[in-house]
């Protein structure tokens, strides 16, 4: 008998024996409902589930893996429940674990690198629109990593940071955690009656390979598709936060040498909900004194280094404005450890300039939802500062969303400045289908800088195909000599470049072996005078063991 096939026969011996669910089918299981429970009494936010509240509250615990036996149920037991009041939210999961002593914890810092430790995981649906929504991972430590989701997991905001208060304990059945999210830090609608919210738990066991879901999702899927959440009901009477935010600031310092020098600083940031999914916000004399500072990076390569946006201001709802090599989940097409290689815009254009603060006077920005469209339009002034003249900045985009995961949109940016001779506009359309398995992103770009009239556009197309077995990618791009685009980022020009690869994915439910990934690709370089300037050609067999 081929001992590869014996795995199959003891899974249909156990489903003989155990009936028909015990390997449910990803794709047409229905997506699961639960209830939330107003609170009543008190729970004090500490990592242990002790209190009666949380006793009488409704509770799931039907959780089926992801991976490494697709559709089978969790090899541990998962209990979470949901409470709520008039300010919070609360969460809390109980993760039974028969080994607690093999916990495993990587790391106690923020945004840490979830792979790598046991993890619980959630992601919120607040407009039950299948689309956008709020992820949250903790490990059993308390570490934290957040992100804005948008467009059903195709576009993530890595870079938003949201509020919620964890507590979590390790104790000899496992692992408890108990979480608090203040209702005025959620944006959803708040119109009378009860609400039904989109909502997913995924509990990973680093040392067993498992990732298991409350709403099942297939292998190749994440937490982050939020069409394939489940349903939160039972949240009646509650309130986002206020309409209008107000946050005045003053900084003041005193220098003493000889003589006494006095210097403040005051200005205004404002915060206006048009719609439940639209907000303006609006800023004078903006703050940016307590902005954490750039990661160290040693740039081993000719080309610059893209370095990330970290002022909150810019941070909120950033990835309506992305423009660029912004997709996601490309089999082999890993992030450059150099950061971005193209973004039509770029918030750090504005009030900085080669590492330098340049002051912005104000500004405002409307983003968010309209019907079936993202929407984002900001303008901002920066201040002149020593040869810089006043600048003013203006972007608008528009992305209109069909087809669950595709969307066509466009964006246009234009920058004036007091001398005229740091004008620029830039243009751009990109259409992304998501067809079932079938994805296809692409994009085309023009920009416009005074005494340049050619050569001045960038391309790119798309195409790969994901399912559980098989993983192919392909792209061409092509960026001309002249395309600068000054308030976004580029890092080479005068160049094309073809990407394809092939993978293929065995899964094994037994024995030390997770899965296999055979695969192959080449990446070449080509300047535009046809002239090829590198070439990387590989073959590697990825294996994943089922034990750490």
């Amino acid at each position: 008998m081929n001992p590869r096939k014996i795995p199959s026969i003891v899974l249909i011996f156990a489903s003989f024996l155990f009936g028909d669910d015990s390997i449910i089918d990803l794709k047409t299981f229905p997506r699961p409902t639960m209830n939330a429970s107003l609170l009543n009494g008190e729970i004090t936010i500490d990592g242990r589930i002790d209190e009666p509240s949380w006793m009488l509250a409704d509770s799931i615990s039907d959780f089926y893996q992801s991976q490494p036996i697709p559709g089978a149920r969790a090899t541990e037991r998962t209990v979470v429940r949901v409470l709520y009041d008039s300010e919070f939210l609360y969460i809390s999961a109980i993760l039974y674990d028969s080994e607690p002593e093999k916990i495993i914890i990587e790391s106690l810092e923020e945004d840490f690198e979830s792979q790598d430790n046991d993890a619980f995981a959630i992601m919120l649906d607040t407009f039950n629109d299948n689309k956008s929504g709020y992820a949250f991972l903790f490990n059993p430590a308390g570490a934290i990593k957040d992100m804005y989701i948008n467009n059903d997991g195709t576009s993530i905001n890595r870079a938003w940071e949201g509020i919620v208060f964890p507590k979590t304990s390790i104790q000899d059945h496992g692992w408890e955690i108990e979480l608090a999210f203040p209702l005025t830090s959620l944006r959803f609608n708040p119109s009378n009656g009860e609400k039904n919210w989109g909502i997913n738990f995924l509990r990973r066991i680093r040392r067993k390979g498992e990732d298991v879901y409350w709403s099942p999702i297939e292998p190749y899927e994440k937490l982050l598709t939020v069409s394939k959440a489940g349903t939160l009901g039972g949240l009646k009477n509650i309130r986002p936060g206020r309409n209008l935010q107000m946050k005045p600031f003053l900084i003041g310092n005193q220098i003493r040498v000889d003589e006494s020098s006095n210097n403040s600083d005051y200005g205004l940031d404002m915060k206006f909900s048009v719609t439940p999914s639209l907000t303006l916000d609006l800023t004078y004399k903006t703050d940016f004194s307590q902005v954490d500072s750039d990661d160290e990076k040693v740039n081993l390569t000719r080309f610059p280094l893209f370095f990330p946006e970290k002022r909150d201001f810019f941070l909120e709802n950033a990835s309506l404005f992305e423009f660029g090599d912004i997709s996601n989940y490309l089999y082999r097409m890993k992030p450059n450890k150099y950061g971005r290689s193209f973004t039509m815009f770029h918030s750090r254009r504005i009030g900085l300039e080669d590492g330098i603060q340049i002051p912005i006077s104000g500004g405002g920005r409307l983003s968010g939802k309209v019907g079936n469209f993202d929407l984002g339009l900001l303008n901002m002034t920066s201040e002149s500062e020593g040869e810089i003249p006043m600048t003013l900045f203006n972007v608008a985009r528009v992305r209109s969303n069909f087809l669950n995961k595709s969307n066509f949109g466009a964006i246009l940016i234009n920058r004036n400045s007091s001398g005229g001779d740091r004008d620029h506009q830039s243009i751009g359309v990109d259409l992304n289908l998501n067809i079932n398995k079938l994805l296809i992103y692409s994009y085309l770009a023009q920009t416009d800088n005074p005494g340049i009239n050619d050569n001045n556009l960038a391309g790119r197309v798309v195409v790969a195909w994901r399912d559980n077995k098989w993983d192919l990618s392909a792209y061409y791009k092509k960026i001309e000599e002249n395309f600068d685009p000054s308030v976004g980022f580029i890092q080479r020009t005068n160049v094309a470049e073809t990407f394809l690869t092939v993978g293929r994915h065995k899964r094994y439910t037994s024995g030390k072996i997770l899965s296999l990934n055979p695969y192959v690709f080449i990446n070449q370089y080509d300047n535009l005078t046809g002239y090829m300037e590198s070439r990387a050609l590989k073959a590697g067999l990825d294996v994943q063991f089922m034990n750490r």
